[in-house]
């Protein structure tokens, strides 16, 4: 199965997830929003949009991810522990991506705050600049958990933890992650 037929698979499941939801939902809202992620060696930000199904408190976006300029990288000679190219190296993500809100608690007026988990799949790819070198290019997920704030059944805010397995090497998987989710009323 090629790259091509992968990602039109994933994109078909996602949209049948979609549409399975959007049949027991009564109330959708399209969303949009950006985010960061970033570690000690590494940032990246990017967008998503897609589909808030508010009655079952589940999202469901596309979402394109880039790293923020180049991250020098060490890519071993051969096989070899002790020899090593270097290069710069842009890192993108394009995917699509799940939410699961679990409210706790409301808190002033309309606004929520609770818990959220996020799970995207999709493929990472990237450019070494100043070579005819290709990183590798792979499918991949990210996975996020974090706490959030829903304010005036509009605004979503989330600041959490970040498990995101770029296939970039000498980057490490763990991040923090901020983002903001506009969400239009129905």
């Amino acid at each position: 199965m090629s790259t091509l037929q992968r990602f039109r698979l994933l994109i078909g499941l996602c949209v049948g997830i979609l549409a399975a939801s959007c049949v027991h939902a009564q109330g959708l809202a399209p969303s949009v929003g950006g985010h960061m992620s970033f570690n000690l060696d590494d940032v990246s930000g990017g967008l998503h949009g897609g589909v808030d199904i508010v009655d079952l408190d589940l999202d469901i976006r596309a979402d394109f991810s880039a790293r923020f300029g180049n991250k020098r990288v060490l890519v071993p000679i051969d096989g070899q522990d002790n020899a090593f190219y270097q290069y710069r190296e842009s890192r993108y993500l394009l995917g699509l991506e799940l939410e699961k809100r679990i409210t706790v608690t409301e808190i002033g007026d309309g606004a929520l705050f609770g818990v959220t988990a996020m799970l995207l799949g999709g493929y990472t790819f990237g450019d070494f600049h100043g070579t005819r070198a290709k990183p590798d290019a792979a499918w991949t997920y990210r996975a996020r958990l974090a706490p959030f704030v829903w304010l005036d059944n509009t605004v979503i805010l989330r600041a959490g933890y970040e498990y995101s397995p770029y296939q970039s090497p000498s980057v490490p998987d763990h991040r923090v992650f901020l983002a903001i989710t506009i969400c239009v009323p129905e």
